[in-house]
């Protein structure tokens, strides 16, 4: 679904109806002075979302005229709140543990529906955190980045939530040490698989973005052949969702791969 006019901007009312709704509370609409349209806050003053517009120049390779009316849920704290793109783009979401039992609900009352033209390749094919991790410890990588849990929300046209896919990133520059803070989260990111029960599996599996340091022999550990096969592009996808880094240590080649030119070297 490609965006050919800029959507009006969401009401309050629509706002609050999908954030009362995953939330599950009553929520306060408080004045604002900074970029947000509008802000949520749950009873006890706490930030929950952030209704607002912006420019996502770096996101998107398109103009600023094309762009300049897109709107967004977002908010700035990775814990407590995330955004919904309203333009019929994904953009990146940080979400509470517990959202993914909300967005279940929402999907079981025909609010929300699963995006199966790429997460049906998506499960089949992407590592999961445990091999992911393995993969690291095997080839020595001795820098790494804290992994963060990423869902992708959107709207389709009939303004149902969709799932777009979940994502593993690594956001940790650190050296010594640095696996065993990323095995720390991948255990803490399993333990909350296991309390959503058995309907987890959607959330079982990630894409892995490396751009540190690491064995070269890393890169076929990820790649294999499911990487080979990707299903046709979907304008609904930025293209760097599928974007994959690797960097050779102590050298200044490394490897891209994009769904639509595969794997590339790169010189840093």
């Amino acid at each position: 679904m490609s965006r050919k006019v800029p959507l009006e901007r969401p009401s309050e009312l629509a706002a609050r109806i999908i954030v009362e709704k995953i939330y599950r509370t009553s929520l306060e609409l408080n004045d604002f002075n900074g970029e947000a349209d509008y802000i949520f806050t749950t009873d006890d003053g706490a930030s929950v979302l952030e209704v607002t517009s912006y420019w996502m120049r770096d996101y998107f390779e398109a103009s600023l005229e094309e762009n300049q009316n897109d709107l967004f849920f977002t908010t700035p704290y990775l814990n407590q709140n995330w955004m919904i793109a309203f333009d019929g783009y994904p953009t990146q979401k940080h979400v509470k543990d517990h959202l993914l039992m909300h967005i279940r609900e929402l999907e079981h009352h025909h609010i929300f529906t699963f995006d199966w033209t790429f997460n049906e390749w998506w499960m089949r094919n992407v590592p999961t955190l445990e091999k992911s991790l393995n993969a690291l410890k095997e080839f020595k990588v001795i820098s790494a980045r804290v992994v963060s849990r990423d869902i992708y929300l959107d709207l389709d046209q009939s303004e149902r939530l969709v799932w777009l896919m979940p994502s593993m990133s690594y956001s940790y520059g650190g050296t010594n040490g640095a696996l065993e803070v990323i095995e720390l989260i991948v255990k803490a990111n399993l333990r909350d698989q296991q309390k959503l029960g058995e309907n987890s599996a959607p959330n079982k599996h990630y894409w892995i973005w490396i751009n540190e340091h690491t064995h070269p022999s890393i890169l076929e550990a990820f790649k294999g052949e499911s990487f080979s096969h990707l299903p046709e592009r979907n304008p609904r996808f930025p293209e760097a969702v599928t974007h994959f880094w690797i960097v050779q240590q102590d050298a200044n080649t490394g490897w891209h791969f994009n769904p639509q030119s595969g794997w590339a070297t790169v010189e840093n």
